[in-house]
This record gives structure tokens, C-alpha cells and sequence, in this order.
């Protein structure tokens, strides 16, 4: 199964105000979920969530896959509050 990547935004997470983001932090809340995120502009904030190379989501016994993302600040390293995400 081929997942597609997602578009996130760290505008999407409210009271974060940062000159530049340098990247993202997934907390999981399954331990064995290999999602990655890549491509992070600096400027805007934008990311792309992807599963890892040759991982398979299972939907017939999951349902739905949850975790939280915080984006953190180039210049001070201060992570922004966590926002759940779902696929």
C-alpha cells in the first residue's frame, strides 16, 4: 500500500511565533509508527509528512493513525505546543 504524503503547516498550531523552523518532533503514540518528516522551508514552515521506505500501515486492524507534532524555532530551539494529526 502507497500512502501519499501530507502538507503540514506550522501555522497550523496556534501561539507559535518563531523567525525560522528547522524542523518538526513526532511524538507517537504508537511506538511503531515510521512516519518522517522531510523537505521543512525554513521561511514558511511547511513540511511534508512520509512513511518510512518500505513500511505498511495496516488499516484492517488500525483504524486510524494518531500522533502529535511540534515544530521547533531555528534560533532558540523552543518547540511549539503539540498539535495531534491524524491518517
Amino acid at each position: 500500500m502507497k500512502i501519499n504524503s501530507r502538507p503540514f503547516n506550522y501555522l497550523d498550531i496556534p501561539l507559535f511565533v518563531a523567525e525560522e523552523i528547522c524542523g518538526y518532533t513526532i511524538y507517537k503514540t504508537l511506538s511503531d509508527l515510521p512516519f518522517r518528516i522531510v523537505e521543512v522551508d525554513r521561511i514558511s514552515g511547511s513540511a511534508r509528512i512520509v512513511l518510512a521506505p518500505g513500511a505498511v500501515l495496516d488499516y484492517e486492524t488500525v483504524r486510524q493513525y494518531s500522533f502529535e507534532i511540534a515544530a521547533h524555532d531555528c534560533e532558540t530551539g523552543f518547540h511549539a505546543r503539540r498539535s495531534v494529526h491524524s491518517i
